[in-house]
């Protein structure tokens, strides 16, 4: 089999994720947020952690403090800081169960449920209309 120099393999690979593709999803090498991040959090960001030590240390005034539901809260963000939040456990129901909530979630969806089937929706309405 000889290559055709008029086909290129790169731009074939590009039309079957095309058709993989979801009209939602991004489109190859374009960002779904161009700005970035805004410089404002970064700032902010900045801004709280110059006030930390305050904070941590008007926390160790507060765990003394001889209100006991005062004294709990600030012992409380000071071992979330520290240690980090206490692992929280999730109860899974049977596999049968899971498997009948998604069904019972896929017979809920509607066009309106996605912005895409939403205009798939509106544009076979306009279609039938024209026609």
């Amino acid at each position: 089999m000889t290559k055709n120099p008029d086909h290129d393999s790169a731009s074939d690979q590009t039309d079957n994720s095309a058709k993989t593709r979801k009209p939602w999803q991004f489109q190859p090498g374009k960002s779904g947020n161009p700005g970035g991040r805004s410089r404002i959090i970064a700032e902010v960001r900045a801004l709280a952690q110059k006030q930390a030590p305050d904070a941590i240390a008007r926390l160790v005034e507060l765990m003394h403090c001889d209100q006991p539901t005062v004294a709990v809260r600030a012992c409380e963000a000071i071992l979330d800081r520290a240690i980090g939040r206490p692992m929280q456990a999730v109860e899974l129901g049977s596999t049968g169960e899971l498997a009948e909530l998604l069904r019972d979630l896929a017979q809920r969806r509607t066009p309106d449920s996605h912005p895409v089937e939403r205009a798939r929706a509106n544009q076979g309405v306009a279609s039938s209309v024209i026609h």
